[in-house]
């Protein structure tokens, strides 16, 4: 048996996205910022991340993605991630802003870093929707933004999927199996 606990509504997601806008608008002021969506999950974040920081003035940011997978269907980590998309966007002496929907073993994002350092970024720093504990981690993660922290539990919603399902949910639900 599943169950579904709203952890976020979608309001306070939307109140918390427009907060993190406000910092990196102050953050990345007259410098040339990339955002990087993580697909598919990040997608939703970065999209309305993008669509605050113009409604507060910050109108120049360039915008790509990239697709890493160390879960395709499955309920846990295989602990190797793959690059299975690549961004287009020459990020040589740019800011960059990896937007990422939730940092759980760390594994994926420290993957992600590595890979995008290596391409002459100006600077690379990490953006999270949501964060579990550092216990969780595999590999110790800077993150610069999270929205929220959350126990080590299974989320779904705001495009972060199940096994891909889920992600269309605007709310942010923990999943709870129970043993029938």
């Amino acid at each position: 048996m599943i169950r579904k606990d709203v952890l976020f509504t979608r309001y306070e997601i939307e109140k918390r996205v427009h907060e993190l806008a406000k910092e990196i608008a102050v953050d990345y002021r007259g410098k040339d910022l990339v955002l990087l969506a993580v697909l598919n999950g990040g997608v939703m974040l970065a999209a309305d991340v993008l669509r605050s920081l113009w409604d507060i003035g910050f109108t120049y940011v360039q915008f790509d993605s990239l697709k890493v997978s160390s879960y395709g269907h499955k309920f846990e980590s295989s602990g190797q991630p793959q690059i299975l998309k690549d961004i287009r966007l020459d990020i040589t002496g740019k800011d960059l802003l990896i937007v990422e929907d939730i940092i759980d073993t760390g594994l994926t994002v420290q993957a992600m870093l590595d890979f995008m350092r290596g391409r002459g970024p100006a600077s690379c720093e990490v953006m999270a929707l949501l964060s579990k504990p550092e216990d969780v981690r595999r590999v110790p993660v800077d993150v610069k933004y999270v929205g929220f922290h959350i126990e080590n539990v299974w989320v779904e919603g705001y495009g972060i999927d199940s096994a891909e399902e889920g992600r269309n949910n605007p709310n942010i639900m923990q999943v709870i199996r129970k043993d029938v």
